[in-house]
């Protein structure tokens, strides 16, 4: 979880987000309050991501979700298993932290890698730590404050990064395999 560079054709497009001790310390502690409330914290994550982007249900769910309403969605248990498996990747890079920084950024690499052959458009990826953050604030309103909102922030700026860094790869390659 250090400070890097990700290179797509030999040139530099973005230094990684680096987090703090600080901002890690704090993402532990918070994580704590919120493990409890995993499935509907991924849950008000989607909902409001398809609230402020009706355009990408799609994606998730099917062109059948097209025409649905935002507040149907919340039973779909394609994305209720979807949203468990957003909060399984936080609680392994939270659980992680300092110790096997290297395992999760190749698993976060490898997870944007996937998201290739998914579809995926890259902006989508950037929406998911602000809709995160947004889901996250009712159920730490007692600690929230402006340093657990930019370690989360920051935390999603990193995964971003590393999914984004994976996508490219992989692209790089299909596209090299298909020339």
């Amino acid at each position: 979880m250090g400070c890097g560079s990700s290179k797509i054709n030999g040139n530099v497009v973005e230094e990684k987000p680096e987090l703090t001790k600080e901002q890690k310390d704090t993402l532990i502690q918070t994580w704590q309050n919120l493990h409890a409330d995993l499935e509907r914290i991924g849950m008000l994550m989607f909902m409001g991501l398809f609230e402020h982007n009706p355009e990408i249900k799609e994606f998730f769910v099917g062109a059948d979700s097209r025409d649905m309403k935002t507040e149907e969605l919340r039973y779909n248990e394609k994305l209720q298993e979807h949203g468990i498996r957003v909060m399984g990747l936080v609680e392994k890079i939270i659980s992680s932290m300092g110790f096997e920084d290297e395992k999760i950024d190749q698993m976060v690499v490898d997870l944007g890698k996937r998201h290739l052959g998914y579809d995926v458009h890259i902006p989508f990826i950037d929406l998911f730590g602000r809709q995160f953050v947004f889901a996250i604030k009712p159920t730490l309103h007692t600690h929230w404050t402006a340093n657990v909102e930019e370690a989360w922030t920051q935390l999603f700026k990193y995964i971003g990064y590393l999914m984004r860094y994976g996508y490219h790869t992989k692209l790089q390659q299909v596209q090299k395999k298909n020339s």
